[in-house]
């Protein structure tokens, strides 16, 4: 079972290899991009495989590539998001115009695109 932690050095350790194979940077390195944003490891088994992040209402999200398709569950989601769709009355993401499954993957949780952005809202 997946379920939510709140061990930041893992879930950037996570993140890290998450990006590895469209981008080479180091775990310091992502601690200074992500300096400002709160981040939840994603969990099984007792071992951090992913990483939820946020800033104000600007989301993203972070899976080591074995766990792509297998991790997502509407309880982890809820509780990662509903709280920021509660304070700021929606959620937004972006990814990279060549990142297919990630556009994808904000459109099955149900993310519409507004301009640059996917936009969450209830």
């Amino acid at each position: 079972m997946y379920k939510l932690n709140s061990k930041r050095k893992e879930a950037l350790a996570s993140l890290v290899k998450s990006l590895n194979h469209r981008l080479q940077i180091t775990e310091e390195q992502a601690e200074e991009i992500f300096k400002d944003y709160n981040l939840a490891g994603v969990e099984k088994d007792g071992k951090t495989i992913g990483c939820l992040m946020s800033k104000e209402n600007e989301v993203h999200v972070g899976i080591e590539p074995e766990h792509h398709g297998k991790w997502y569950s509407k309880r982890i989601f809820r509780q990662f998001i509903e709280p920021i769709v509660d304070k700021y009355g929606s959620a937004i993401s972006r990814t990279t115009e060549d990142n297919h499954l990630g556009m994808d993957f904000l459109t099955r949780l149900g993310f519409k695109k507004k301009g640059d952005w996917y936009v969450y809202t209830r």
